[in-house]
């Protein structure tokens, strides 16, 4: 190959290489904006899709396991904190010898 050759090469493989990254550039998000709450039409949305995928029969019964779940969630969040400061409290009345342990 001729010298000339070789250089003409490198300058097409530059050209490409700069056109490259301006379209990865240009792809990537421009203005920093964050996804806000849901919406209303978002809400009606995913009810639709949820409702076509489970049935009409079928969400009563979704709806009630969600409900006990979430209330055996937040009884098991309760005693777990409940426990907490049952353990600081005795930790507080263990240090301090004179002192009894407050109910709360």
């Amino acid at each position: 190959m001729c010298p000339l050759h070789i250089h003409e090469i490198a300058e097409t493989f530059a050209v490409i290489r700069l056109r490259a990254s301006a379209s990865v550039a240009s792809l990537s998000p421009t203005n920093n904006t964050t996804m806000g709450p849901i919406g209303m039409p978002e809400m009606i949305m995913i009810f639709i899709v949820i409702l076509l995928l489970f049935g009409a029969k079928k969400l009563p019964e979704l709806a009630r396991g969600i409900g006990k779940s979430m209330g055996e969630f937040k009884k098991a969040r309760d005693d777990f904190e409940r426990e907490i400061t049952h353990a600081e409290t005795d930790a507080r009345t263990k240090d301090a010898p004179g002192k009894e342990p407050r109910d709360s």
